[in-house]
Parts: C-alpha cells; structure tokens; sequence
C-alpha cells in the first residue's frame, strides 16, 4: 500500500495573528507544515499579515511573484478589522481571503 500525499503549507507572515491551534490542525488533518521555504516549492502558502502590515495586497504580490514559492497558491488570513484587506489580496493574486 503507498504511503497518502501529504500536502506541503508553508506559513508566512507573523506567527502572533494565526489563530491559536492552526498548525496543530493542519498537521492533525494530514498536512506537511512549514514556516521555512523548503527545497521545492510548497503545494499553498497561508499568509497571515500582522497589524504593522499596511498594505497587504503589496505582501501578497510579492509572496506571488516570489519563483522561490513556484507560484503556489496563497490564502490570506485577516484578523478582525481588516475586512477591507481581503478585496485587496484576492486582486493582488490570493486565491481566497
């Protein structure tokens, strides 16, 4: 019987504005995780911008442009009060805010 793909995340952004208990979830639900760029590029990155971020569609960009990340496709987490933000990441390349 082979081995089931585990799915490569590499987490961005500031550790403190993830919601407590993600990495535990996502590791729990059979998911590779990572907070540093790996060899090859990751499956998806998840970003979650701290509050010092003011423009989260530049971040965005550039995790998107980045070759190092192999055009992987980003999901953003906002914390509260930045709803405003997700319109911006989903323009700037993120595939869901």
């Amino acid at each position: 019987m082979t081995e089931p793909v585990r799915h490569r995340v590499l987490l961005r952004g500031n550790p403190s504005s993830r919601p407590d208990g993600l990495e535990r979830v996502l590791v729990r639900g059979g998911f590779q995780v990572t907070e540093s760029a790996p060899a090859t590029p990751p499956d998806l990155l998840l970003y979650t911008p701290g509050p010092e971020v003011t423009s989260v569609a530049e971040e965005v960009r550039l995790l998107a442009t980045d070759t190092a990340f192999g055009g992987a496709p980003i999901f953003v987490l906002l914390g509260e009060g930045r709803a405003s933000a997700a319109t911006e990441a989903l323009l700037a390349g993120a595939r869901d805010a």
